[in-house]
């Protein structure tokens, strides 16, 4: 076979200019095209004309606010956020949840809406008043006099009640409160069990085993647990790292940041706590509960063999856990 019947053709001769000349025009090609890619420009610029009440260019101010019930200073420069960080002064143990600290970015988004907006189905968004907009909702409610109900949580002061007292009598509504779990419900537990109402929190950054009964610590605002759990798993505490067992039946926030994640139904939770509490009380006699006969008798039943057939634990890792706890001593949390 000849060389001009060879089924591929002969290579292109390219000397060094030749190669850097198509390359550049290549890099230029490419360049152009993904130019409208990139997001615009923005400039942040300096005041022009020093807004009133405002002092001290240049000089940060430090402000003492409450965020998501945690307090918290701010650091302000120009009269614009800066810095969210938890009160030293402040004598609550309530430090601020990540929330805090994201919502801060909230302020300098450029595509924030600067007011209300009315948007009708199949519409434009439309610039609006809250004046307008309650005058709108107020006439609608009442249109539906006796036939609206206003569904809230649980309320906690004396003016919210009056106020929504009020608006009832105003509109026509009924009013009705739910909560899906009692917020008292641990406080008299643990009334009836230590003879305090004063509901302790849990430290995280001081424990070496803490384990979940289907507990969300994580997504909780204002109880700053994800902080403390950060810090119970640095590197300079020395090597002790805080263990995070979690029983749940559905995937939380807490479940997904576990060293080791239990999977039972939520119906079989509180006897697979009560098992725990049996091989901590009775078996190991662990606490001066231990001495308690009626809860001895109580806790009887819930063997871990027992618990762990009804539930489908396996029996020895949850003996297992159980012994972890006891080893754990002042160190564990449930």
């Amino acid at each position: 076979m000849s060389s001009h019947d060879h089924p591929h053709p002969e290579p292109l001769a390219l000397d060094r200019r030749d190669f850097l000349r198509v390359g550049s025009a290549f890099a230029a090609a490419t360049a152009l095209t993904t130019a409208a890619c990139r997001p615009p420009a923005e400039t942040s610029l300096p005041f022009h004309e020093r807004p009133e009440g405002l002092r001290s260019l240049g000089k940060p101010k430090h402000y003492a606010t409450v965020s998501d019930s945690a307090p918290v200073l701010v650091r302000c420069r120009e009269g614009r956020p800066i810095l969210v960080v938890p009160n030293p002064a402040h004598p609550s143990r309530r430090l601020p949840t990540l929330r805090s600290f994201a919502a801060l970015l909230d302020l300098y988004d450029p595509d924030r809406a600067v007011g209300p907006l009315s948007l009708r189905r199949g519409g434009t968004p439309v610039q609006s008043s809250w004046q307008a907009i309650g005058e709108k909702v107020a006439a609608r409610l009442a249109a539906e006099r006796d036939r609206v109900a206003l569904l809230t949580g649980p309320l906690d002061g004396p003016a919210t009640t009056a106020l929504l007292t009020e608006l009832a009598a105003a509109l026509g509504l009924r009013h009705y409160t739910h909560a899906a779990v009692d917020e008292g419900a641990p406080a008299r537990a643990f009334r009836l069990a230590f003879g305090s109402d004063h509901l302790p929190r849990p430290r995280l950054d001081r424990l070496g085993l803490l384990v979940g009964f289907g507990a969300e610590l994580f997504d909780q605002p204002g109880d700053g647990h994800e902080r403390e759990f950060g810090a119970a798993r640095a590197p300079e505490l020395g090597g002790r790292m805080l263990r995070f067992v979690q029983l749940e039946g559905r995937l939380s926030l807490s479940g997904a940041n576990a060293d080791e994640r239990l999977r039972v139904r939520d119906s079989q939770l509180a006897a697979v706590a009560l098992a725990i509490a049996r091989y901590l009380l009775v078996d190991e006699r662990r606490s001066l509960l231990a001495q308690d006969a009626q809860l001895v008798a109580t806790l009887e039943p819930f063997t871990i063999a027992a618990v762990a057939a009804r539930s489908g634990l396996d029996a020895a890792r949850l003996a297992r856990l159980g012994a972890e706890l006891a080893a754990a001593g002042d160190r564990g949390d449930r």
